[in-house]
């Protein structure tokens, strides 16, 4: 699998911009539940507001920390389907990404 990883908010907003998504879009989004600024979920919130062209990308959150069901409901409404904890095992992962189909 090939991925590309972003070290702020700003630079995840760009990459899913309609410009670069164009030339590089991706298949599944691997959030973290903490992030500069903002949580995964409203991260997760702006982006299916703000980026329609992304609606179909996979999400997986995840957090080092539970998830309170309330937070983790409005996160699947968004589209996002597991979350996995830190540390996670790669093949956790790789069987997430083979589950959705993740070239």
């Amino acid at each position: 699998h090939k991925a590309e990883a972003k070290c702020s908010c700003e630079e995840g907003f760009a990459a899913l911009s309609e410009q670069h998504w164009a030339e590089h879009s991706y298949h599944t989004l691997l959030l973290d539940w903490y992030l500069d600024g903002m949580t995964g979920l409203e991260f997760l919130s702006k982006v299916r507001a703000e980026y329609p062209w992304v609606r179909n990308m996979q999400v997986l959150i995840i957090s080092a920390d539970e998830i309170d069901d309330a937070a983790w409901q409005e996160c699947v409404a968004l589209g996002a389907r597991t979350r996995l904890t830190k540390p996670m095992e790669m093949r956790h992962l790789q069987a997430y990404l083979a589950e959705v189909g993740a070239p």
